[in-house]
Formats: structure tokens, C-alpha cells, sequence
């Protein structure tokens, strides 16, 4: 694994995290409008598939928030494990980067302004930071 597939397992992991959550919100608003649907019918006849549609939505809700809360804790133990490869490089400006781009998230026009650093050198900088961040990896592996 190269020093930036490492480093985006962090960013990877929030995004999965996000999909569960966008996912669970899409099927709180399935149950809400089941629900809905369900007291409208009360006065006509009721066949029960609306609590079907109901439990099962319940369930796989459910699951997801499990599947969600794992997430969270391997997204905390990546970041912590980050964070600290991060701290181990010498330069102050390569790890205020490195936390920029692969904690923080932040696109590389946002972290230029941020540095004051025209592209080219932010590219540089990242570079420089990435070759540090393989050597501390390498260390760790031995």
C-alpha cells in the first residue's frame, strides 16, 4: 500500500459512513410515509401488509444503524492511526498539509489558499511529505 492509499483510508471510510447514513435517512422517510399511509387507510379495510413494509423497513434500519456505529469506530481507530503516522514527519508545513488533505478533507484549492502556496509548490510540498510518510511506513511495517 503506497503512502496516499493509506492516508485516503480515512477520507474512504467517511464516504462509506455517509452512504449508510443517506441510507438510513431514505428509509426513515419510507417508514414516516408507510406510517402516514397507514392512518389514512384505518377507516377503510386493512389488509396488515402496510406493517410488513413497516417491520421490515424497522429491521433494516436497524441494521444499517449497527453497520453505521462499526463504521464510526473504525473511522475513529483510522484517524487515530493517521494522525499519528502524520505527526511523525519532521516538517511542520508537510504535516499541517497532510492533515488538510487527508483529515480535514479539503480540496487542494482550498489547502493553497489556506498555505499561500501557488499549486506547483503545494504539489511539492505534497510530494516531499508523501516520500516521508513511505519511509515511516516502512519503518512501522519492520
Amino acid at each position: 500500500m503506497t503512502a496516499k492509499e493509506y492516508l485516503s483510508e480515512y477520507q474512504w471510510a467517511s464516504k462509506e459512513a455517509r452512504s449508510l447514513l443517506d441510507s438510513i435517512e431514505t428509509i426513515q422517510t419510507r417508514l414516516e410515509s408507510t406510517a402516514a399511509k397507514q392512518l389514512e387507510a384505518e377507516g377503510a379495510q386493512h389488509s396488515g401488509s402496510g406493517r410488513d413494509i413497516q417491520s421490515e423497513l424497522i429491521i433494516r434500519k436497524v441494521e444499517l444503524e449497527e453497520m453505521l456505529l462499526r463504521k464510526y469506530k473504525e473511522i475513529l481507530r483510522k484517524r487515530e492511526q493517521i494522525e499519528g503516522v502524520i505527526e511523525q514527519v519532521e516538517s511542520g508545513r508537510e504535516r499541517t498539509l497532510l492533515r488538510m488533505r487527508y483529515i480535514q478533507c479539503m480540496k487542494w484549492e482550498e489547502i493553497c489558499v489556506a498555505i499561500g502556496y501557488e499549486w506547483t509548490q503545494t504539489h511539492s510540498i505534497h510530494g516531499k511529505a508523501l516520500k516521508e510518510v513511505e519511509k515511516i511506513l516502512k519503518l512501522k511495517s519492520e
